[in-house]
C-alpha cells in the first residue's frame, strides 16, 4: 500500500525573517569577533580594558544568538517554548539597555574616548545613546504587540537592526567606505530588504516597516544635529561624570 507524504508548503515568511536573524548575528560575530569572540588571536587590535565590556559584550552576544532561535522555534511550531524564551529574551533586553548606556557613558569618560573614533568623546556618545534607546523602544512595542505576529517579527527585527551600527563600524571595508555613513548604509540596506520583502510577499510595505524603519533611517542624520548642541554636550558631561 502506498503511502501519501504531505509536505508543508514553504513559508516565505519564516525563511526571510530566519535568514535576516542569521544575517545579523553573522554581522555582529565578524565586527567583534578581532576584539571579543577570537581577541586572544588579534593581539595588536585594540579593545576595551575595562572588565565590564566582556559582561556586556555576553549580554549583547546572547540577544543576537537568541533572535534566530526564536525565529527557528516558531517556524518549527514550538510556540509555547517560544513564549518562555520571549521572557527571557525580555529581561535580557533591559540587562542589554542598562549596560549599553553604562559601557557608552564608561567610553566617553576615558581620556582617549571612545576607541578608534576620531569624533570628540561627548559628541560620539549619542551614537549609542540613540542606538539604545531606539533598541528599547522598538523591543518594547514588540512585547507589547507579541500577539501580531507581523507587527512584531518586523519590530523585533528593527530594534535589532538598531544595534547592528557598532559591529558593521568594525568591518574593514565598511569603514573604508566612511567611518559613519559606511556603518549606517549597511544598516540602510537591511531595512530597505525588508521594505522589498514587503513588497514582493504582501504587495505593499507593512505599516511597522513604514514608520518604523523609517524612523531608524531618518534617526542618523538627526544624531549629528543633536551631538553638535551645546544642549547636549552639558547633559552628556554631566552624565558622564556619574561614572567617575
Amino acid at each position: 500500500m502506498a503511502t501519501t507524504v504531505v509536505q508543508r508548503p514553504l513559508n516565505k515568511d519564516r525563511l526571510f525573517f530566519s535568514g535576516m536573524a542569521l544575517l545579523i548575528l553573522g554581522i555582529v560575530i565578524v565586527g567583534f569577533a578581532p576584539t571579543f569572540y577570537l581577541a586572544p588571536l588579534f593581539p595588536g587590535r585594540p579593545a576595551p580594558a575595562e572588565r565590564f565590556f566582556y559582561l556586556k559584550g555576553v549580554i549583547f552576544s546572547t540577544w543576537f544568538l537568541l533572535l534566530p532561535v526564536q525565529c527557528w522555534l516558531i517556524a518549527s511550531r514550538r510556540v509555547v517554548l517560544h513564549r518562555t524564551l520571549g521572557i527571557v529574551g525580555a529581561s535580557i533586553a533591559v540587562l542589554m539597555v542598562i549596560s549599553g548606556i553604562w559601557g557608552a557613558l564608561i567610553a566617553a569618560g576615558r581620556p582617549g574616548g571612545f576607541i578608534a573614533v576620531s569624533v570628540p568623546p561627548l559628541m560620539f556618545l549619542v551614537e549609542p545613546f540613540f542606538d539604545i534607546v531606539t533598541f528599547a523602544s522598538l523591543v518594547g512595542l514588540a512585547l507589547i504587540w507579541r500577539r501580531d505576529a507581523p507587527s512584531h517579527k518586523r519590530l523585533m527585527l528593527l530594534g535589532s537592526l538598531a544595534m547592528v551600527d557598532a559591529a558593521a563600524a568594525r568591518w574593514p571595508f565598511v569603514l573604508a567606505v566612511h567611518p559613519f555613513w559606511g556603518p549606517v548604509a549597511m544598516v540602510v540596506i537591511l531595512v530597505l530588504a525588508l521594505a522589498a520583502y514587503d513588497l514582493g510577499a504582501r504587495g505593499r510595505p507593512h505599516p511597522v516597516t513604514l514608520w518604523a524603519g523609517g524612523a531608524l533611517i531618518l534617526s542618523f542624520p538627526l544624531r549629528f544635529l543633536i551631538g553638535a548642541s551645546a544642549t547636549w554636550q552639558h547633559v552628556a558631561a554631566t552624565a558622564v561624570e556619574w561614572t567617575r
